[in-house]
């Protein structure tokens, strides 16, 4: 983050000189450098960006999917109302937010679905059955 923090800055100061009294001032040579340097960063920061998003986006399908299947199986009258305003707010939590979010309805999930994690058999290994 210091880097484009310093890049900040020095294009801040870049624009105070640009006027007719500063603009002998800019080295034109450093700034068409820097100028490609943030590009190039720009397009890495995109990138990022995009995989955010896909991220977030199937971070967001999973818990969505997980609210569903618990309210499917709860008892409460309300569980469906309660269900639909987690599945409203997931978009606008922060990423650390979203993260813990993930991990307490993957809890509860696993606590009304046991079975489908091994629960039930012996040792958590499946039962075989005698082919012979």
């Amino acid at each position: 983050m210091e880097n484009v923090k310093a890049e900040i800055d020095y294009l801040e100061g870049v624009v105070r000189l640009m006027d007719e009294a500063g603009m002998a001032r800019i080295d034109f040579d450093e700034l068409r450098e820097r100028l490609q340097a943030i590009g190039v960063g720009l397009a890495a920061l995109d990138r990022l960006a995009e995989g955010h998003t896909v991220l977030r986006q199937d971070c967001e399908q999973r818990i969505a999917g997980m609210i569903k299947a618990i309210a499917a199986v709860d008892r409460k009258r309300d569980g469906w109302n309660e269900a639909v305003a987690q599945v409203e707010e997931l978009p606008t939590l922060a990423p650390a937010k979203l993260l813990e979010t993930y991990r307490r309805v993957a809890a509860r999930f696993r606590d009304c679905f046991p079975g489908s994690f091994g629960a039930l058999s012996p040792g958590g290994r499946r039962f075989q059955t005698d082919t012979r």
